[in-house]
């Protein structure tokens, strides 16, 4: 049966060479100056199996992109995970 769940929210940006030059397109050189950004989320159910071992079950997704980077072009990741306590 299910105890509760919780969902988690994230995000992140980080700029790197930031005494380097702008990024060029199609391709920026090595130490020119970048900035990525991610958002994603995490959804948690806290289950028990068989009467006694207390579960963790979550599902995760996240994309990640680089500045004038398309959103549909973004990188995409999805996680399942069970903790059995």
């Amino acid at each position: 049966y299910f105890r509760w769940a919780k969902i988690a929210l994230f995000s992140s940006a980080i700029r790197t060479n930031l005494d380097g030059d702008t990024a060029s397109d199609p391709a920026p050189q090595f130490g020119s100056m970048r900035t990525f950004f991610n958002l994603g989320g995490q959804l948690y159910f806290r289950i028990v199996i068989f009467s006694r071992l207390s579960s963790t079950l979550s599902f995760g997704f996240a994309a990640a992109v680089e500045e004038n980077q398309s959103i549909k072009d973004a990188n995409t990741e999805f996680m399942v995970s069970l903790k059995i306590l």
